[in-house]
């Protein structure tokens, strides 16, 4: 879309002429969320899918997981996001919000923190406990806009073409009727510049006031003739953009990272570190709705407690995990999305401290889960997972998973400046 075509949207958007020269913003209101997955649910070990699907991130999103137990239970696991430059007024230029090749434009548009909590079981005694989970994540590389925005793109410009077309005509018709008056004025003007400065310059300004009233004049006859028809266009482009999906198709990668506090007592005061992670989702989206998308993600536990072979509670065994993943999706309509996932645990830890405290080493693991997600309505995602954990968890209680996530954003609305 050009420039000038982007400005003329300010117009129709403000919806009156006059306040062409002042309006200086835009706001698009695009259905920006995707599958059901926060960065501080994956941190904490619940997600029931691990590899994330880069998303345009909207102000605020909002999760709420109900993992197994027949998916009867209350749910216990909750989830917030936020993106902190759109939600302190942050803007973009309509360049800026497309464009995929600035890294810290990138970084800048979809830095996201999160914030996640949940219960899990102590294995000192099998009481429950509340961990919280603190994570940021943004976007090096976000693909380019597809096919969607082409069309919404390509249907803003059609409109706006139109109603410069219909302007230009209302300026020209008048323009044309004052120009033999002004043109004499012109010639009376030169021939008095030397001889009479004073009636050449009283003849300039009466040139200038012609000039300004004949745009006074055009704008008021542009916003008489047309405000019913930019009624029609903004509603029109506002419903357009509403319906439109806004996505990103290509080569894509994201960043996250973040630890987890363990609080045994449920008590503010009474806290450690139990965990920090650190990975990186990479992939590549066709526009036909086929994905694949790779992790590469380590995660140092600390001060974890084990039951050894003796039934005895041992404390501070430090292991770190390496995982390894693929995850593979399928968009079969707007609304339904299929995947799976595979995922390989590699495990580092010292032997030493393992049998020294009768306790079992770690051994390599693996995680697999088949996810369905369907959009129930703008920026409202709900995801059903089932599969298979991994096994070399704190507290023995099954590995199967069988979830249900729903994510709500909020905030979608984009101030685009020109």
């Amino acid at each position: 879309m050009k420039l000038k075509h982007l400005l003329l949207f300010l117009l129709l958007v403000a919806g009156a002429a006059p306040a062409f020269a002042q309006q200086k913003d835009t706001v698009v209101n695009f259905d920006q969320l995707r599958a059901p997955s926060s960065p501080a649910f994956n941190l904490l070990g619940i997600s029931p899918s691990d590899i994330e699907r880069p998303k345009n991130p909207t102000d605020f999103a909002i999760s709420v997981a109900n993992a197994s137990n027949n998916l009867s239970t209350v749910p216990k696991s909750y989830a917030l996001e936020i993106a902190p430059f759109w939600v302190f007024g942050g803007k973009s230029s309509f360049e800026q919000f497309i464009d995929n090749k600035n890294v810290g434009n990138n970084i800048k548009q979809t830095f996201v923190f999160s914030l996640g909590s949940t219960t899990a079981k102590s294995a000192k005694d099998s009481s429950e406990f509340r961990q919280i989970g603190i994570s940021v994540k943004f976007s090096i590389l976000r693909g380019k806009v597809g096919k969607e925005f082409t069309k919404w793109d390509s249907t803003v410009t059609k409109v706006l073409t139109q109603y410069t077309e219909s302007s230009k005509k209302i300026r020209d018709s008048l323009r044309n009727a004052d120009t033999a008056a002004i043109n004499q004025l012109r010639k009376l003007r030169l021939q008095s510049v030397t001889s009479d400065p004073d009636k050449a310059a009283a003849i300039a300004k009466a040139i200038q006031s012609m000039v300004d009233a004949q745009n006074t004049k055009a704008l008021a006859l542009i916003h008489k003739n047309d405000s019913t028809k930019n009624k029609v266009y903004v509603t029109q482009l506002s419903q357009l953009s509403n319906q439109t999906s806004f996505r990103r198709y290509g080569f894509s990668m994201d960043w996250a990272a973040g630890t987890v506090l363990d609080f045994p007592d449920s008590s503010f005061n009474h806290s450690y570190l139990s965990k920090f992670a650190t990975w990186l989702t990479f992939g590549y989206e066709e526009q036909n709705g086929s994905n694949v998308m790779f992790l590469v993600r380590y995660a140092a536990n600390f001060n974890r407690f084990y039951k050894n072979d003796l039934n005895q509670v041992v404390k501070d065994i430090d292991v770190g995990d390496l995982d390894l993943g693929l995850r593979l999706y399928k968009d079969f309509t707007d609304k339904l999305t299929l995947s799976a996932e595979y995922i390989n645990r590699l495990p580092f830890y010292s032997n030493a401290n393992y049998t020294g405290n009768h306790v079992s080493t770690p051994s390599r693991t693996d995680k697999y889960d088949f996810s369905l997600n369907y959009k129930v309505g703008k920026n409202q995602n709900l995801s059903f997972t089932y599969g298979k954990n991994f096994d070399n968890t704190v507290v023995k209680s099954g590995n199967l998973i069988a979830a249900v996530n729903y994510m709500i954003g909020l905030g979608s609305a984009r101030g685009l400046s020109r």
